[in-house]
């Protein structure tokens, strides 16, 4: 399984690989546990979601679902795959297949001195925070003035990416940073940013220019 952790706001996609998985009409992912909040079966609460198997059967993906804040970070996870009613392998007893409980991501603040934007200048932008790294960067979208932040790279305290290269509208003022993680997670305002926009040297020139021609012409009339 890939990755080989959730986090308690769920959300995220994890990948099982093997084969033959598309012979299952309704493969389901089960978190079972008395703890977990769910549909209840045989006195314990479990929590569905049907997965979806590739076209050459080689993987299963499953969109995890929120998880109670009431287990411990780094604990393992139970769950089970069930593959038309049919029990899959017992993935305890897997190492492979096990999964371990994460933090969330908490993006807090874009850094301050990202906060005004030259255009065109292919610069990235950060994004700072805690536990970033806990879930994959595929994970992670960020808009600005509905727009996307093209992700370069996630850290444990930091995510960088690359704005729009022109500001996302005509007109002028702040846009906000958003950010969202997986499904469940976000929009996350984490500040605001500036277009900043040079005026190049040969306007001003000619604007200097005009300023000062202009008088001496009204000289001569």
């Amino acid at each position: 399984v890939f990755p080989m952790n959730t986090i308690p706001a769920g959300g995220i996609i994890l990948t099982f690989t093997g084969m033959n998985l598309d012979v299952a009409q309704n493969p389901t992912f089960i978190f079972n546990d008395d703890l977990f909040v769910g549909k209840r079966q045989e006195g314990k609460m479990k929590l569905y979601v049907d997965c979806n198997a590739s076209r050459n059967g080689t993987s299963l993906t499953c969109l995890v679902p929120p998880l109670p804040a009431s287990l411990n970070f780094g604990e393992v996870v139970p769950y089970d795959i069930i593959m038309d009613a049919a029990p899959g392998p017992n993935v305890s007893l897997v190492p492979e297949l096990q999964l371990t409980l994460s933090p969330n991501p908490n993006p807090s603040m874009l850094r301050v001195s990202d906060r005004v934007y030259t255009p065109n200048s292919n610069e990235l932008i950060s994004i700072e925070g805690e536990t970033m790294d806990s879930v994959e960067q595929s994970e992670y979208r960020v808009n600005i003035g509905g727009k996307e932040c093209v992700i370069d790279l996630v850290g444990p305290n930091r995510l960088s990416c690359l704005p729009p290269q022109e500001s996302p509208s005509s007109e002028s003022g702040e846009f906000q940073v958003l950010v969202f993680v997986g499904k469940y997670l976000g929009p996350q305002n984490v500040g605001a940013l500036s277009y900043f926009y040079i005026v190049s040297s040969m306007t001003l020139l000619l604007v200097s220019t005009t300023v000062w021609v202009v008088p001496v012409l009204l000289l001569f009339i």
